[in-house]
């Protein structure tokens, strides 16, 4: 009998227990079901937020691809350089190559200019010595066959022709010219009318002549060393011609006398000075005094090149030479 009160005393704390178990139980479970429904809004928010980001920088880009698209912000990618600059640096370069050419080959061209019309009077010297052998040996045979009467005859001629009459110069007063030796004449003539011509003034064009002489070959000649006698200036000067356009001061002087004056220049002579040198002493040389167009006094020294062309007369101080009564 006791031991049945025990039992039934036992069961009402079991199925307390119990009932704290399970209400344990629910309690979990419903803790479980709230963290569960947080976690789900929480990722359900995260997800939006990243949904609208992803939008968000698709929109950007889309709207910088139509922009870059409309005017892209490196036009060097799309265009290079612009035509307008290319063809400006060709006009350019072509330019400069051209001043470049012209300045390189201007002065080239002037002395080839110049060659051909040295060229030029050397032929036609060689043709007049020629022709002077020919008619020289003619003479003589002819000469040679006749008595002395004839002979006589013949001299005289012979002389007269030698002094000669001139030849037609366009640049004279009197349209004629003669240095008293044929020859010579037509030496002088041959060579100015191979540099001037009558699209100059008388001043460019004697001073082309001056040019022609003063850039000749510079020869000495033994025979050229000491001019004499009175002639002395024809003679010098045809050699100068008859040399090839070369020789030494006197010949250049006396050559040149007769080339100004055969361009009107009248007065133009040449003589042997003595002329006082900078370093002290005295050198002899050959120049020539002229009156200028504007009837300055003046003399002529081809050895100083273009730069003698003209000087006053004062420019130097010399003494004179008589070479004609040496």
């Amino acid at each position: 009998m006791n031991e049945e009160v025990d039992n039934t005393q036992e069961r009402p704390v079991v199925n307390a227990t119990r009932r704290g178990r399970t209400a344990v139980r629910a309690e979990q479970s419903a803790s479980r079901g709230r963290n569960s429904n947080s976690r789900r809004s929480s990722g359900a928010a995260h997800s939006a937020t990243r949904d609208r980001r992803q939008g968000a920088r698709h929109a950007s880009q889309a709207s910088a691809s139509r922009r870059g698209s409309a005017s892209p912000r490196n036009p060097k990618r799309r265009g290079g350089v612009p035509v307008i600059v290319v063809i400006l640096l060709l006009v350019v370069a072509v330019a400069a190559s051209v001043y470049i050419t012209r300045a390189v080959l201007t002065p080239q061209i002037e002395e080839a200019h110049k060659e051909a019309a040295v060229a030029k009077s050397q032929v036609s010297t060689l043709t007049q010595q020629l022709s002077s052998a020919t008619a020289g040996q003619s003479s003589s045979s002819t000469n040679s066959s006749s008595n002395s009467s004839s002979s006589k005859e013949g001299d005289s001629s012979k002389n007269e022709s030698a002094k000669g009459e001139g030849v037609d110069s366009p640049w004279t007063k009197s349209g004629k010219f003669t240095s008293g030796d044929a020859v010579l004449d037509s030496e002088v003539k041959a060579f100015c009318d191979s540099i001037a011509n009558s699209s100059m003034d008388r001043d460019t064009a004697v001073l082309e002549v001056y040019k022609g002489v003063a850039w000749s070959e510079y020869v000495e000649r033994d025979a050229a060393q000491h001019p004499s006698g009175k002639n002395w200036r024809t003679e010098f000067a045809r050699m100068y011609y008859e040399n090839g356009s070369s020789g030494n001061c006197y010949e250049f002087a006396a050559f040149l006398s007769y080339c100004m004056q055969y361009m009107g220049f009248d007065d133009a002579k040449a003589e042997g000075v003595l002329i006082q040198l900078q370093g002290g002493g005295w050198g002899d040389h050959g120049i020539v005094y002229v009156t200028s167009s504007d009837g300055t006094k003046c003399v002529c020294d081809t050895a100083r090149g273009t730069d003698g062309w003209m000087l006053p007369e004062s420019t130097y101080n010399v003494q004179m030479q008589d070479f004609e009564n040496a």
